[in-house]
């Protein structure tokens, strides 16, 4: 999908990259889906702690294999 600069006022700054995801646009737009639209507004940022030190025990257990 290509960014409409149509739709951008003279005076604004045409946004230097603009990041469409094509599998995100899917599952938005499909019904069957709730999960995702709840996935998309997870607070994810309360849980980045509890991610890395997962990360970091299987990353230990995979090395120590």
């Amino acid at each position: 999908m290509m960014l409409n600069l149509n739709a951008v006022a003279a005076h604004q700054q045409i946004p230097l990259i603009h990041v469409v995801h094509e599998d995100d646009e899917l599952l938005a737009n499909s019904p069957e889906v709730e999960w995702y639209k709840i996935l998309q507004s997870l607070p994810w940022e309360q849980y980045r702690s509890i991610a890395a030190d997962y990360y970091n025990a299987l990353y230990h257990f995979n090395k120590s294999k």
